[in-house]
């Protein structure tokens, strides 16, 4: 008999990483080793589990309770959570400097976000991430757990950018290597639909912006799932994935024609929890997502399938929404798409595991696979 994500038992504690390979020995690995390890690691649902993360197990590479997100005004601790943590029994744990070292194995200097709000929230956080916890007890004040963030990360390195069709924000790093969010633009404020995202690479690149040789990580969803202001007023907010395909389309080809050498990882669209919405809301506020929910997210993930396969070049990372989907417990309060740290070290964990080409996909069962993403 199958058992479901949500009916696992997560009470027991996360296990050691088991027959993961070590990070630092990944380097003189042949390909033939290498493409190995990549079979071995998946997010598979019969071969990783949910887990209460114990803190001598994982201290070094993730944020416990620092992270960064609405209100966008800096890292956030909200005291110590409770680690329910999706880990794949065969993936290395892996740590910024050391998916940074697989970025210069690849001779890769940069590392772009072309996503949404939930990018924008993981690259973000890396400022907030905390280096190994060596204390005695095993836990150290927030004072001075902040005092201890990786220098690499310094936010006085930080550059931005506007055009008027894109802003472009650069974390520069001692390492070398660069972290940027680009992010599309029109009338003076963010706007992040695939078109937006199209006309902000097309007008980065015409201005010697787009790096040659980088990982551009991708996604767009969320957006195309809010009801605009003309929607509301003519009652008629639907989502049109025909015109959602055409404007991931044209993202796509953007991306392969301004950036030809680098590499594309597309991510798929997270999970929303409508039930956390606040009750004082307004009811402009609730018309404006009134398409936030599992049914919209499962049909614009198929609708992002059928394009990506016009695109062979393109890495596929299906992980984002199963690994999400049951994560009501750590959106942010009041806020129905925004995580906490704890889905953001996955979400990182993932990241780092595509940088260092280990994690080619994620194989998330029958349970997950959705044969739900049609729009009645």
């Amino acid at each position: 008999m199958r058992t479901l994500l949500h009916e696992v038992n997560i009470s027991h504690p996360c296990p050691e990483m088991g027959d993961a390979p070590n990070i630092h020995h990944l380097y003189n690995m042949s390909e033939r080793v290498l493409a190995q390890h990549r079979k071995q690691c998946q997010y598979r649902m019969r071969r990783a589990h949910w887990c209460t993360d114990a803190r001598e197990h994982h201290t070094g590479s993730y944020a416990h309770d620092g992270y960064f997100g609405p209100p966008w005004s800096g890292c956030r601790f909200d005291g110590p959570e409770t680690m329910h943590t999706y880990v794949p029994r065969a993936c290395p744990d892996i740590s910024l400097p050391q998916a940074l070292q697989c970025l210069s194995r690849d001779a890769v200097t940069h590392v772009v976000y072309v996503t949404d709000s939930i990018g924008s929230e993981e690259l973000a956080s890396l400022s907030c991430y905390r280096q190994e916890d060596t204390s005695p007890d095993g836990r150290r004040s927030i004072s001075d757990q902040l005092a201890r963030l990786a220098p690499q990360l310094d936010t006085s390195h930080r550059n931005i950018t506007y055009g008027d069709r894109y802003i472009w924000v650069e974390r520069r790093l001692d390492t070398g290597h660069t972290l940027v969010e680009l992010m599309g633009r029109r009338n003076s404020a963010i706007f992040q639909t695939a078109s937006s995202k199209a006309e902000a690479v097309v007008e980065a690149a015409a201005v010697g912006l787009l790096p040659a040789n980088a990982i551009y990580v991708v996604n767009a969803g969320l957006w195309h799932m809010v009801c605009t202001d003309e929607q509301i007023q003519a009652n008629e907010c639907i989502i049109d994935l025909n015109d959602y395909r055409m404007q991931l389309m044209s993202l796509l080809d953007a991306l392969t024609q301004h950036a030809p050498h680098s590499r594309i990882i597309w991510r798929d669209t997270t999970e929303v929890h409508p039930g956390h919405m606040r009750k004082n809301v307004s009811a402009t506020v609730r018309q404006k997502f009134a398409r936030f929910d599992s049914k919209h997210v499962l049909a614009l993930n198929f609708a992002a399938q059928a394009v990506l396969a016009n695109f062979s070049h393109v890495e596929v990372l299906d992980c984002s929404y199963p690994v999400t989907r049951h994560r009501a417990d750590n959106v942010i309060e009041g806020d129905i798409r925004h995580y906490r740290a704890d889905v953001l070290r996955t979400l990182t964990h993932i990241s780092f595991l595509a940088w260092c080409r280990l994690l080619t996909g994620c194989s998330h069962g029958p349970a997950e696979a959705g044969r739900k993403g049609r729009i009645e």
